[in-house]
């Protein structure tokens, strides 16, 4: 792992999430001084939870990566450890890079607004709990690929949080999608954990229904990320490109 070797990439990791927050900030004081003060607060704090998810799956990501552009898979599985290790070690990877990367942000957000994002009120724990259980499941998927596919899997890892972020409705409500969009949408565990986070910010309280079925379809993702990530991890070992990287 190269984070801790890398004042460039530490920089990079906590500079961007930091940078990009005042844009949110700029737009919740706009819609604050049109009255509209809780339509900001929403779009801020789903920002924050997608850089939550979004970050934690692709630190997991990068630091498969950086197994594979330093040719060491090979290395670590003449050693005991399974498959499912290698990924656990990588995910706390991943959540250590977002860690970082959020923390100045949340303090930010903290000084130069009105509200306290680090309520008291455990519901807001859970959120966080789920989203990074969430983001678990999609490293899964594409951690599955990138066994699979190596290098050439790149472009796809991004390219599925990018088409994943408006299926979930992470600015918008789910109604705001087009009939046909918002049943695949509601295919998405992601999609559940922001209409939780709105109604909470909206009415301070959440449907017990909704968060019931946000925990079962992240539980149902979970699982479908371990069949996909041990089916493409075995399918690459069988065809030597684990050892290859698949370049």
């Amino acid at each position: 792992m190269m984070l801790g070797r890398s004042w460039a990439r530490l920089i990079e990791i906590v500079y961007m999430p930091t940078i990009s927050i005042f844009q949110w900030i700029f737009l919740k004081n706009y819609f604050s001084s049109l009255g509209m003060k809780e339509v900001g607060q929403v779009l801020l704090l789903s920002w924050l939870m997608w850089e939550l998810i979004f970050r934690s799956k692709q630190g997991t990501v990068m630091s498969l990566f950086e197994d594979m552009w330093s040719r060491s898979l090979g290395q670590i599985f003449t050693t005991p450890i399974t498959h499912f290790e290698l990924l656990a070690a990588c995910y706390i990877v991943g959540f250590i890079r977002a860690a970082l990367g959020l923390s100045l942000a949340v303090v930010v957000i903290i000084v130069t607004n009105d509200f306290n994002i680090i309520s008291s009120d455990f519901t807001y724990v859970f959120f966080i709990m789920l989203g990074l259980a969430i983001s678990g499941s999609l490293s899964l998927i594409t951690s599955g690929f990138v066994i699979r596919w190596g290098i050439r899997a790149e472009n796809l890892a991004w390219a599925f949080m990018a088409t994943l972020a408006p299926l979930s409705g992470v600015l918008n409500p789910v109604t705001a999608l087009p009939a046909w969009l918002q049943h695949i949408s509601y295919l998405l565990p992601t999609t559940y954990l922001f209409e939780c986070l709105r109604s909470l910010i909206s009415h301070d309280n959440v449907d017990e229904g909704l968060m019931v079925r946000a925990c079962g379809m992240t539980l149902l993702w979970l699982v479908l990320g371990m069949v996909i990530y041990s089916a493409m991890f075995k399918v690459s070992r069988e065809s030597g490109n684990l050892v290859k990287g698949a370049e």
